[in-house]
Order: C-alpha cells, then sequence, then structure tokens
C-alpha cells in the first residue's frame, strides 16, 4: 500500500485495487469499475478512473488477465471487496462496458451498488444469438452469472446501440431484472465499442460525471466526425445490402484516419459485394498491414486474400498464399480447405484430395471437411472413400442437425450410384420422419426406386410428396417425366404445367419445363398448343 493506493485482492488471474483521490472531496463515494474484454494489465487503472479522480471520487479497479467473465474474482476477491467497501463508503456505483458492464451488473447486488452504469453488457455469451464470445464461453467456469444478480433493487442505466446485437443482450437484462430501476438509451451506430465513440467524441467523461452526479445524460456527438459511428453506419448499410452507400461512408471513415484492420475488412467485403474486386484485394491488403491486427487475424485476412484471388482466377498467387499459411506455425484447418478449393480450380483433383486427406490425419474433425473429401471421391469415382468420409461427415461432434439431415441424403444418393439400394432406401425412410427433408428424401427415394425400375412405386411416391405440400418445381418435373415413362400422358402434361407455374422457378428452369411441356404436346398431336409454347420461348 502506498497513500493513494490499496491491493484489497490478487491473484495470478485476477486483482482488485483501491485508488484514493489526491483531493478527497468525496469521502463516502466510490467507483467500482470492471474491466473489459481483452485487458491484460492487473493492479492498473481502468479507462475512466483518473477523471473520477480528479473529481474528488475514489475508484477501485477489478481486473482479470484471461477474459474470464470476472469468475475467478468471484471466490475469493469479491468477498473482500464487499468487507471494504461496506467498512468505507455510503454510496458505491458499479460501472463497466462490454465484460466490465457484465461483471458490474453482476456483482451490483453481493456488493451493494446504488447505481450502475453498464456500456453494451452482456446478460450471456452461452447462447446460439450472440456468438462473438463463443470461445471464451466454452473455457470458463462459471461462479456468479448475472442471473445470480436478478435480485438487484438498485438503479441500472443501460447503453447501448439497438442495431448491434447488444440489442438482445440489453433486452434479456430488462426482462430479467424486475426488481431493479432499469433505464434504457439508446445510441444508434455506436456499435459495441461504445467507450471508443463516447472518447473520440471528447465527451466520456461528460458522459461519467453526469453518472456520478445521479442525472445520466448521454452527451451529442459530432457524427460526421465519428469514426465509429461511421464504421457502425457502414456495416448496418452493409447487412442491409445497400453497397454503394454503405461504401462511401466507410471510404469517409479511412479518410478520417481509421486505420483499424476490422474498417479495411469490411470495406473489402462492401467492394466484394460491389464485385469491384480489384478494390477488394487492395484492402485486404491494407487489413492485413494494419497495425491493430494480431496473428489469427492476420491469418483469417490472408484466407480471404486468397479466396478474392481464387475468384479473379488469380490461381497461382492464391496457392502461394495458402500454402504460406499451412506452413504457418499455427497453421488453421481452414487453410487446406482453402488449398484444395484452389486446386479443384485448377483442375487437380487428386491433389485437392491429397491436401483434404492431409487435413483429416492432422486431426480436422469438421463435418464439412469430410464431407468434402466424400466429394472429392465421388469427383475421382472412388465410391468406397465417398461413403465411408460422408458416414464421418454424418457422425462428426461439430455437426447440427441440418447438416447431419443434408450428409444422410447425400449418402443415399452415394449408395444409390453404387447400387446399394437396400442401404440406400433405408437412410431415406429414416429422412421422411424428419418435417424438414421429407421432400427432398420423397426424390431422393423416387430416384433409387427408378433405379430399381419400379416406376410405378415411383410415381405414387412422388404423388405422395405433392400431396403433402410438395410445390417444388423439380417435384412437378419428376411427376411429368415418370408420367411420359408410364405414357400417361395426360398427367405429364398437367404435371409439367404445375412445373412452369411453380413459385420457386427460375427463369432458365421454367424455360425448360416449356420445352418439355411443347414436347409433350407434340408428341399426342397437339401441334397448335406446341406451336405456342415453342413461339414463348423464342
Amino acid at each position: 500500500m502506498d497513500e493513494r493506493s490499496l491491493v484489497i485482492y490478487r491473484d495470478a488471474k485476477s486483482s482488485i485495487k483501491a485508488f484514493f483521490s489526491e483531493t478527497q472531496t468525496r469521502p463516502d463515494e466510490c467507483f467500482v469499475i470492471f474491466s473489459s474484454h481483452g485487458r491484460r494489465a492487473l493492479c492498473t487503472k481502468i479507462g475512466g478512473a483518473d477523471p473520477l479522480l480528479r473529481e474528488g471520487y475514489d475508484v477501485i479497479c477489478v481486473q482479470t488477465n484471461c477474459d474470464d467473465w470476472h469468475q475467478n474474482v468471484s471466490v475469493k476477491g469479491i468477498e473482500k471487496l464487499k468487507v471494504f467497501l461496506k467498512q468505507k463508503y455510503r454510496i458505491t456505483k458499479g460501472y463497466g462496458s462490454s465484460m466490465g458492464g457484465f461483471g458490474a451488473i453482476a456483482y451490483a447486488e453481493r456488493l451493494g451498488f446504488n447505481t450502475v452504469l453498464a456500456l453494451c453488457p452482456q446478460y450471456t455469451i452461452a447462447e446460439n444469438f450472440d456468438k462473438r464470445w463463443e470461445s471464451e464461453s466454452k473455457k470458463i467456469v462459471w461462479y456468479q452469472t448475472i442471473e445470480m444478480a436478478a435480485g438487484y433493487n438498485g438503479i441500472i442505466h443501460l447503453v447501448y446501440d439497438p442495431f448491434d446485437l447488444d440489442n438482445k443482450q440489453a433486452k434479456l437484462i430488462i426482462d430479467n431484472f424486475n426488481a431493479a430501476n432499469v433505464t434504457s438509451y439508446k445510441v444508434n451506430f455506436g456499435s459495441h465499442a461504445l467507450p471508443q465513440y463516447f472518447h473520440d467524441a471528447g465527451v466520456l467523461k461528460r458522459l461519467l460525471f453526469s453518472f456520478a452526479k445521479d442525472y445520466l445524460q448521454i452527451p451529442k456527438v459530432e457524427k460526421k466526425t465519428n469514426k465509429i459511428y461511421l464504421k457502425q453506419l457502414s456495416f448496418v448499410l452493409f447487412q442491409k445490402s445497400k453497397f454503394r452507400w454503405a461504401k462511401a461512408t466507410i471510404q469517409r471513415s479511412i479518410e478520417l484516419g481509421d486505420e483499424r484492420y476490422s474498417v479495411y475488412r469490411l470495406a473489402s467485403d462492401i467492394s466484394y459485394g460491389l464485385k469491384e474486386f480489384d478494390d477488394a484485394i487492395a484492402f485486404t491488403k491494407q487489413a492485413i498491414n494494419a497495425k491493430d491486427n494480431n496473428e489469427q487475424s492476420i491469418q483469417n485476412h490472408k484466407e480471404h486474400l486468397a479466396n478474392l484471388l481464387r475468384i479473379t482466377g488469380k490461381l497461382d498467387d492464391a496457392l502461394n498464399i495458402v500454402d504460406e499459411l499451412i506452413h504457418a506455425p499455427k497453421s488453421k484447418f481452414t487453410a487446406y480447405t482453402a488449398k484444395a478449393n484452389i486446386l479443384l480450380d485448377m483442375q487437380r483433383v487428386k491433389e485437392a484430395k491429397a491436401t483434404i486427406r492431409r487435413s483429416i490425419e492432422l486431426g480436422d474433425e469438421r463435418h464439412s471437411t469430410y464431407r468434402k473429401a466424400s466429394d472429392l471421391s465421388h469427383r475421382l469415382q472412388d465410391f468406397d472413400d465417398a461413403i465411408r468420409f460422408a458416414k464421418q461427415a454424418i457422425n462428426a461432434k461439430n455437426n447440427n442437425r441440418q447438416s447431419r439431415q443434408n450428409h444422410k441424403v447425400h449418402l443415399a444418393n452415394l449408395l444409390r450410384i453404387a447400387g446399394k439400394f437396400d442401404d440406400a432406401l433405408n437412410i431415406v425412410d429414416e429422412l421422411l420422419q424428419v418435417e424438414k427433408y421429407k421432400f427432398s428424401a420423397y426424390t431422393a427415394k423416387v430416384n433409387i426406386l427408378l433405379d430399381t425400375q419400379q416406376v410405378e412405386e415411383a410415381k405414387a411416391t412422388i404423388r405422395r410428396s405433392i400431396e403433402l405440400g410438395d410445390e417444388r418445381h423439380s417435384a412437378y418435373r419428376q411427376a411429368s417425366d415418370i408420367s411420359h415413362r408410364l405414357k400417361d400422358f395426360n398427367e405429364a402434361i398437367r404435371f409439367a404445367n404445375q412445373a412452369i407455374n411453380a413459385k420457386n422457378n427460375s427463369r432458365q428452369s421454367r424455360q425448360n419445363h416449356k420445352v418439355h411441356l411443347a414436347n409433350l404436346l407434340r408428341i399426342t398431336v397437339k401441334f397448335d398448343d406446341a406451336l405456342i409454347n415453342v413461339d414463348e420461348n423464342k
């Protein structure tokens, strides 16, 4: 301890340190600030501490160096802090952003905060609607969830961007903290980086002082020169496919000196959406060279650059980049997938398969990798390998229900091609029980029945699919083709008309069905009707 600070708690992963104001004009009031994601220092001041100290408030900084959502400190540190606060202060306030906002709310009840200011906090990082911190969530041992503080009856000021995923997080906090007085403040296009949004505008201190004096006021920001605002606005426009506006907005941010890799990468993605590939490549190279990069983000940008080069036909350049990625100390399996795709474009199918197999040998157990190996084996007519890899794709741990069903449809098709009709039928009969996949399963079953010359049963199967609501143009066309094969021309013509009028048609498929209908009408000697269809297609 020195005269202006005191370490209340410290271990290898977390710390709690008090900093005392020199002026001591408010000796009975204290701010507890929780560190946000990505910080690695312990026992230091957190952003916002200095201006509060100068105003006469004591500040206590709760920090973690392992992005654990302040779980490690829960075991021993929080209880020591609770005793310290109770002995020394009459009024205590919690503050934090992102992970720090989570911490301020999660410990509000245990620490007895009078009020909390939380900028873009999370309610949870373990749900599917928000996967930004999915990798961290899997590593954390949870001692203090935010639900455990739902009995808090103080005041919560909740500040967030309604156009960000933080909107859903805020709604969960509002819905579950019924005992608290929760007030929400929406900052349009402030993004998840709200502290930086306010700091760049020079108004973060004003926000904190208004909170300190119990009349929280969101300061006005000059948006035309705020880089955080411009980037977030550009991103929202990009999501809405308003690419020209999005590009003009992100270029304005870059002109103002925004050199973050995420800005250049967004500019690249927007240029890609506009099919302006030269710009997309140039922006990606700037993203790679940005100063705020880390090893993982550089690798992601290089994979993106390789894909852009591949799309523009610069296959040798693309191959050089993925080979560099594969030989990097922390290479990712996605680099092997990228290399396989480039080799396929070069018609080097055997090398593509060898590349994917190498990825699998090194421990790549993603269902998409096994499926890629199956597709390549199919292309090389190595059906035993294709079937084996398809089964591995089905059983992969990272599967979801949809991908697993897709792989089963693929496996059934392989078994049909390999002449293993009974095995194929068993799979499609299983798929028929899954509501979402029943129509594709009916189609697969029809193909198997046709291969085994069970044409009448094939017709009954596709008709059953249509009766159950299958309105795909491909289903009607299949029914028409089978009716034609059975020389039931009236039915063939009826189904062909339905194929033409199906809602999921494309212009090309509709024209193909009209040619098919014209041929059926010709066969049935309905020449005038056939000529009308031919003239329409000209």
